[in-house]
């Protein structure tokens, strides 16, 4: 709801997103629609710092190893629907005038502590078949809203 953003986000520094669908199967619009409204609402609220958990499933493919292209192409293919809404939240991001950075995590796990070994770093190759943990993955997305290199790229976190 974009009024309650409004009110929750009043005397906030940064916001990072972490939205996502209960169904990936069944996604509607949840996240192009409620990323649109975060944004604003950090718009109004005059929050410079945005950052956004994707899934290393948007990458193009760029850099990566043939054998996790084709694996990027299998799962797009399996959850089309939910890659189609993220397509949508990254680019309303992208145009934001917000300070934004999109971290797109490889696949997470709930068990696991903050991972050393783990790269992040802009548009690099990262296996999407294995798994950081949420730590890990939340680790970054602090990062994100403080690491100002960063600003205005899409992250690609993982081994």
């Amino acid at each position: 709801d974009y009024n309650s953003l409004i009110q929750a986000f009043k005397n906030v520094d940064a916001v990072i997103s972490c939205i996502g669908p209960a169904d990936d199967f069944k996604p509607g619009t949840l996240m192009s629609e409620g990323t649109a409204n975060i944004v604003q609402a950090c718009e109004v609220n005059n929050i410079e710092k945005f950052a956004m958990m994707s899934g290393i499933i948007q990458s193009e493919g760029k850099k990566q190893p043939l054998i996790n292209r084709l694996v990027l192409k299998l799962i797009k293919a399996v959850y089309r629907k939910v890659v189609s809404d993220k397509i949508i939240a990254e680019k309303v991001v992208q145009k934001s005038s917000l300070q934004w950075v999109i971290v797109r995590p490889a696949g997470l796990q709930s068990k696991g502590k903050i991972e050393e070994l783990v790269k992040a770093a802009p548009i690099i190759a990262v296996s999407p078949l294995k798994r950081i943990s949420v730590k890990t993955c939340a680790f970054h997305l602090v990062r994100a809203v403080e690491d100002l290199s960063w600003n205005k790229q899409i992250i690609h976190v993982g081994k």
